[in-house]
């Protein structure tokens, strides 16, 4: 299970999600910048920034759930606010939600919704 509390600070609304589907990433920042000399040699500087992406895509069960008010109330009311994620490993993540809008597709049994969230490992 994946637990979300917002805020990061003092919690005061928090909500499980089950285990994302097979295929979660995670993206490291990277940022590149090339100098040249005055004789004409080129220098490179890998600059790793400290904030990781995070990919989640997740089967949610439409039989008696509130998944998707809890997810809208994320997008909602804790948009600019910092979220405690404590995932299925037990690794607690500082991130902000930057999947907006957030689509979820309907079938009969299931909703699919796929979640980005940007920050670090705490």
């Amino acid at each position: 299970m994946i637990t979300l509390a917002m805020p990061f600070a003092v919690p005061v609304f928090t909500f499980q999600l089950p285990n994302p589907r097979l295929g979660d990433s995670l993206q490291d920042s990277l940022g590149t910048k090339f100098a040249y000399s005055m004789s004409g040699v080129v220098k490179t500087i890998i600059r790793r920034n400290q904030d990781t992406k995070l990919v989640w895509s997740f089967n949610l069960a439409n039989c008696g759930s509130n998944y998707r008010d809890y997810i809208d109330e994320m997008i909602n009311t804790y948009a600019n606010e910092d979220i405690k994620i404590t995932d299925w490993r037990g690794d607690i993540w500082r991130v902000k939600c930057v999947s907006n809008p957030v689509e979820l597709t309907e079938s009969k049994n299931y909703q699919d919704v796929t979640l980005e969230f940007q920050g670090t490992k705490q």
